[in-house]
């Protein structure tokens, strides 16, 4: 089995780029700050017993919560439980929350009528959406500080938690932290999760302006009522049992706006979004794993005409070659090298150039052959390590993987909003916007290498040298 590296491999100098521009993480026309009672008609529905029972065990079954270093121990949570020490911490600092939701890939599975054609059969992240109101500035550092200290609830009984810090617990357990202050978007991201990808990704929520990708994904599930009966399940005084007569009532929301039609898309594996300019990345990624799983466009017309905005959003957000690269690599781990599927990780990147290299009218014709390069280089390493793990070497390739640990990830963003353009952008607009905060000062060298795995045989074959761009 081969062993990939969650970091890509170095990009060759001649396809770096210094120029660049930063900007906010999500932008649309229309905000989705929404509570409960702002849904109208046709956006929303109440789950069926079944989808109850789906919905429970997902949210009661545990997720391991790995250290990444030290002797730290791996937490077995479930999300209920995060939940609900999470809230609890947070209602003595007196920081509201107005309801909980669970959201993306795990409430789409909850709700498919067909799970075995759904993607989200395999989903990885549970992404569970705290509403809450932000009232001063200091309540993002202390909803991070008390969702850290909730972590002390799961550590084995007579641990020695005295001398562990809130940041000691960051630099361990957390694999990526976003908070986003603008205008019109005040939000905050805390990840979680094990070595083999699966995370629990808490996002705490005053307002953002786009919560979706595609109409797939744009569910979300009212936990409060199942949190509600799970504790009255739990008393020891009258336990409550869950069954076809007796059991929470649950809404099950629509962002994309009309639920008959965005569920009638999940069951029959149709794309469909709405202004893909408001997506972060253009949505253009999601749009071409959707297809290698075998999804078809709900109307062939309007995501011809959308394409063109995905990729001008993708360039907008990602507009250096180290930035594009270091996307898309991470990518195409997290959804395919990951849980070996390199042939699929191919197909996608094949899918990837025929949208970029038709539809990328953004970007200068050099721009746009760099980006081509970037993908055939990326396609070359996964093409070899493949071969590499099939042929002659494979039954001296170790079998236990490499996990190498790392720096948590954050992103922090305030007050920038980002601009989007499609149709033929020239070079001098690109340039104006600044530069990427960083892309200037990146290097091939910041860019660890990948790990192949390990043979007992000294002479390994060589893997492919990307022709560089000139």
């Amino acid at each position: 089995m081969c062993s990939y590296s969650s970091s890509p491999p170095p990009l060759t100098p001649s396809t770096s780029s210094n120029g660049g521009f930063h900007f906010t993480e999500y932008d649309s026309t229309t905000s989705h700050r929404s509570s409960p009672s702002s849904t109208g008609g046709g956006l929303q529905q109440t789950l069926t017993f079944e989808q109850v029972q789906r919905l429970s065990q997902i949210v009661s079954d545990p997720i391991a919560i790995n250290a990444k270093e030290g002797n730290f121990p791996t937490l077995a949570i479930s999300p209920a439980q995060l939940i609900k020490a999470v809230k609890k911490r947070l209602d003595s600092k007196d920081i509201d929350v107005t309801d909980v939701r669970l959201n993306g890939s795990a409430a789409s599975y909850c709700i498919a009528e067909d799970r075995e054609r759904s993607p989200a059969l395999h989903y990885n992240d549970l992404d569970i959406i705290f509403m809450i109101q932000i009232k001063t500035k200091m309540d993002l550092h202390i909803i991070k500080e008390e969702v850290l200290n909730s972590l002390f609830d799961f550590f084995p009984e007579g641990t020695q938690t005295g001398r562990i810090s809130s940041f000691m617990l960051e630099e361990c357990y957390v694999k990526k932290m976003v908070k986003v202050s603008t205008v019109t978007d005040k939000w905050s991201l805390i990840s979680l999760g094990d070595i083999n990808g699966k995370n629990i990704e808490l996002k705490f929520v005053d307002s953002m302006k786009r919560q979706y990708e595609f109409s797939i994904d744009s569910f979300q599930i009212l936990l409060d009522p199942l949190l509600s009966f799970d504790d009255a399940r739990s008393g020891e005084m009258s336990p409550v049992k869950l069954d076809a007569n007796f059991y929470p009532r649950i809404q099950v929301t629509s962002l994309y706006g009309d639920f008959g039609e965005a569920i009638d898309h999940l069951n029959n594996r149709l794309i469909s979004t709405k202004n893909p300019e408001g997506i972060r990345g253009g949505g253009l990624l999601k749009y071409c794993h959707l297809q290698v799983a075998g999804y078809t466009v709900a109307d062939s017309a309007e995501i011809e005409r959308q394409e063109p905005y995905m990729c001008s959003r993708f360039f907008i957000d990602f507009p250096s070659s180290n930035a594009q690269y270091g996307k898309i690599y991470k990518y195409v781990f997290s959804r395919y090298l990951q849980s070996q599927q390199p042939r699929k990780a191919l197909e996608f990147l094949d899918v990837l150039l025929q949208v970029v290299g038709q539809h990328a009218r953004c970007l200068m014709e050099s721009e746009r052959y760099k980006t081509i390069s970037i993908l055939c280089q990326i396609q070359s390493v996964i093409s070899w390590q493949a071969s590499f793990c099939q042929g002659p070497y494979f039954p001296s390739v170790l079998q236990q993987q490499h996990h190498p640990s790392s720096p948590t990830s954050t992103t922090i963003i305030h007050h920038h909003q980002p601009q989007w353009h499609t149709g033929h952008m020239h070079h001098h607009q690109y340039n104006r916007r600044g530069s990427d905060s960083g892309s200037s000062n990146s290097t091939s060298s910041s860019l660890p290498m990948i790990h192949f795995p390990h043979s007992t045989n000294n002479s390994l074959p060589v893997g492919p040298t990307p022709t560089p761009v000139r």
